[in-house]
């Protein structure tokens, strides 16, 4: 993760983001999408890992 190019790793992202998925097939609610989503991005900026980030 810490070694692809930002365009693949912010590909890779959104597409996780959008599969997400309950085991039943239900989605989540958007706040557990977005939990995820900043949890993703704390590791990355604890990484000092270059990526997008969209608001």
């Amino acid at each position: 993760m810490h070694q692809l190019d930002v365009d693949v790793l912010d590909e890779h992202n959104a597409t996780f983001i959008l599969s997400l998925q309950r085991q039943d097939g239900t989605e989540y609610e958007p706040i557990s999408i977005r939990a995820t989503s900043v949890a993703w991005d704390r590791k990355l900026k604890k990484t000092k890992t270059p990526f997008y980030y969209y608001k």
